[in-house]
């Protein structure tokens, strides 16, 4: 072959040569299997196929051998529930951006309203946000029971219950029961919040109102009083504190709510709790990959995974 004025010349008729664009350099970028931003027909990992079993062996029948009846006693769920990869692949396929924005789109409104149009969607959305910081906080204090003594979570989870998240709860508790029975004053009249929940699950759990939540029994380390060693003592003790004036004193409905809503004191709960949160699913993520390979005591039916 010769080139002539950077025009390439065949001399030999018995080869081709092809000077346009080839076949596979006209595939998109996002269509090539070699790039990291091809989309893989399945990007579910080993901790999403983990927390799927645990789900579906909930629909499977157990029935016991010695049960000449050969009827169904239970189901298989508590076999795929307590093995310690289940625990962390349940916190590792956390999605804390979608309860992130979840969040913030609450805030957003009651930050945002100017008038009483639409009273009792106000006291949902507040009521929605004590919902979904009460079930973190529960699912969280369910995960480091469960937890190993021995896991290093377990203890991460334990000094950020003690030195952040009660001292934060303690006040969202504080705040719920003003919210339903301020002290004596000027209208408008109790409540500010209605108690309900969201329509989304968090590690594994639907949210709960909140009155259900703060009513379930806690662990000792959210119980911030040295004196006190039961939760059910703790909720009792906190009926008489003082509760702060979080909601302010507006004429009308909407402006107690948007105070709350606007409170630095109030947000920075939110603020305490998803910062633990996304640590968590981190610590998680790294405490998965090592029970596959440092943990010795996996059921054989994991043992599989």
């Amino acid at each position: 072959m010769t080139t002539t004025n950077g025009i390439k010349n065949n001399t030999d008729d018995l080869k081709l040569v092809r000077e346009g664009t080839s076949q596979e350099q006209r595939l998109p970028k996002v269509l090539d299997i070699r790039d990291d931003a091809f989309p893989l027909p399945d990007e579910h990992d080993i901790a999403h196929r983990i927390v799927f079993a645990r789900a579906y062996s909930e629909y499977l029948k157990f029935f016991d051998c010695y049960d000449l009846s050969n009827s169904a006693i239970k189901n298989w769920q508590p076999l795929f529930s307590k093995d310690v990869s289940v625990l962390l692949s349940t916190a590792a396929v956390q999605d804390v951006e979608f309860y992130r924005s979840t969040v913030n789109d609450c805030f957003k409104f009651l930050k945002d309203i100017n008038d009483e149009s639409d009273e009792n969607n106000l006291k949902d959305t507040l009521g929605f946000l004590f919902s979904s910081v009460g079930t973190l906080a529960q699912q969280l204090d369910i995960l480091k029971e469960e937890l190993p003594v021995d896991n290093q979570l377990k203890t991460v989870l334990q000094n950020q219950i003690r030195n952040h998240l009660a001292p934060a709860f303690k006040n969202l508790i504080l705040y719920y029961r003003y919210g339903l029975d301020p002290h004596p004053g000027p209208p408008p009249p109790p409540p500010y919040l209605n108690d309900v929940a969201p329509a989304f699950s968090i590690m594994g759990a639907a949210c709960s109102p909140f009155k259900e939540i703060k009513d379930r029994e806690f662990s000792v380390d959210w119980i911030t009083e040295e004196n006190i060693t039961s939760w059910p003592d703790y909720i009792s003790y906190l009926d008489y504190q003082d509760a702060t004036e979080i909601y302010g004193s507006g004429e009308y409905l909407y402006e107690r709510i948007k105070c709350i809503a606007m409170h630095n004191h109030f947000t920075s709960i939110f603020d305490q709790f998803l910062k633990a949160y996304a640590r968590i699913v981190k610590e998680a993520k790294s405490a998965l990959q090592k029970s596959f390979t440092e943990y010795n005591h996996h059921e054989p039916h994991y043992a599989l995974f």
